[in-house]
């Protein structure tokens, strides 16, 4: 009765042949290791189409996920902040701009644009209180002639 049972005859083979002497476990840990990507590799990102940056610029992106190149979110809240100032758009169309991003770039305009309407409203203010108080003030050496 010295017949072996197929599971012993497995762990007996050699253990570098291919085929029946590998057990299923170590198989899979043979291809796991195969598809990991070893600590050093670099890798390699997907090719993405570039395209324009949305504040204008005309530099190319190449993420997948970004609309804008590194600060010029900010950049395009402030051209938009200052054409809304000074009545070249509305509030409406400097949002219609923004189309493709987000909600909270959407908020930052509009937050923007309501902090810099009140401080140019704020301006006028002070420089029209400045020019009475000139104006106040200087009507005794008008009616002095030479």
């Amino acid at each position: 009765m010295n017949a072996k049972t197929p599971a012993a005859a497995a762990s007996t083979s050699r253990p570098g042949a291919p085929g029946k002497g590998e057990k299923p476990a170590e198989k899979a840990a043979q291809e796991a290791q195969a598809t990991t990507p070893q600590p050093g590799a670099k890798k390699v990102p997907a090719t993405v189409e570039p395209r324009p940056c949305l504040c204008g610029c005309g530099e190319q992106i190449t993420s997948k996920k970004g609309l804008f190149r590194p600060g010029h979110d900010a950049r395009m809240v402030g051209q938009l902040t200052r054409a809304v100032v000074a009545g070249e758009m509305t509030e409406a169309q400097a949002l219609e701009r923004l189309v493709p991003a987000s909600e909270l770039l959407k908020a930052k305009v509009t937050r923007s644009i309501k902090l810099n309407v009140e401080k140019a409203a704020k301006k006028a203010q002070e420089a029209a209180a400045k020019a009475e108080a000139k104006k106040a003030s200087s009507p005794a050496s008008e009616n002095v002639t030479p």
